[in-house]
């Protein structure tokens, strides 16, 4: 969800500057039409900015994006609306905004864009107790992005995920953390995520795999490795309170720990001195 939202705005930063560079004092009203934009991450089409602004400053902003396509995933008739927006010579604001992609969400938002600093800020509310906060930093060689989350809840999130009869839904659960990511024009190249989850529940159709009140911390560093299409992963997971049964096994989170590190490209994925700390049963080393 996080990066997907960020490749939208993007999209849509593109066609703000040009605005910036028409802003005045004066009242007037802008219209612009792009036909395509493309680059190796998304394509856009059928573009449609409309600009009302008035002589105190403020006006309302309403973007219109008939597809985008981000990887194999197609969303049509995308719109932004700002019923509030500010727009002055190097800086964009966005304080009552509106995001709506058709059978699939439809959040308020609020945008900050600097050209000065090229900082872009956007802020979702997918509910009154959650927001999740997107931070895109940029120069002409790199580039560094946070993702906050704060009350996310798992039952929103699952809309953008595919949908498996083998692996059991998610039902409820709140998720609370950063991810940190940096990289430079040709891709990421260090991601560090920090993240809780409490009140996690699943279950499958049949029953026999099942999760209820689970509270779990996940932490881990991912590195673009000097080996071509390699990256080298770190994570650690703590699972601290909850029930689980996954035929014919039942278990109670209470402080397990399950440490993965090692490499992965392509075509492989190797782990390398891994480990599974069962609370008051042992301790298990593999790799593999």
């Amino acid at each position: 969800m996080c990066n997907r939202l960020i490749i939208i705005f993007a999209a849509l930063v593109l066609t703000l500057y040009i605005l910036m560079f028409s802003a005045s004092a004066a009242d007037f009203r802008f219209a612009l039409v792009l036909d395509d934009i493309k680059n190796p991450v998304f394509e856009a089409q059928q573009i449609q900015v409309q600009l009302t602004h008035g002589y105190s400053g403020a006006g309302r902003l309403d973007v219109n994006i008939a597809e985008i396509k981000v990887q194999h995933d197609v969303w049509k008739n995308v719109n932004v609306s700002c019923r509030t927006f500010h727009l002055e010579q190097k800086n964009i604001n966005c304080t009552s905004g509106y995001l709506n992609i058709p059978g699939l969400l439809s959040y308020p938002v609020s945008l900050h864009l600097d050209s000065d600093s090229s900082l872009l800020k956007i802020k979702v509310y997918p509910t009154k107790s959650e927001d999740w906060q997107f931070t895109l930093q940029w120069s002409h060689t790199s580039w560094q992005g946070v993702v906050a989350i704060n009350n996310g809840q798992l039952s929103q999130i699952v809309a953008w995920w595919p949908s498996y009869e083998q692996i059991p839904k998610l039902s409820s659960g709140k998720i609370n953390g950063v991810a940190r990511l940096q990289g430079d024009w040709s891709g990421l190249k260090i991601a560090s995520i920090d993240m809780s989850v409490d009140a996690l529940t699943f279950a499958d159709q049949s029953g026999l795999h099942a999760g209820e009140d689970i509270s779990l911390t996940l932490k881990s560093n991912i590195a673009r490795s000097m080996q071509p299409n390699q990256w080298d992963w770190q994570s650690d997971l703590y699972w601290q309170d909850g029930e689980v049964f996954w035929q014919p096994v039942y278990m109670t989170g209470d402080g397990h720990h399950l440490s993965l590190q090692g490499v992965w490209d392509d075509t492989d994925v190797r782990l390398l001195d891994s480990s599974l700390i069962l609370a008051g049963i042992g301790t298990f080393n593999f790799s593999g």
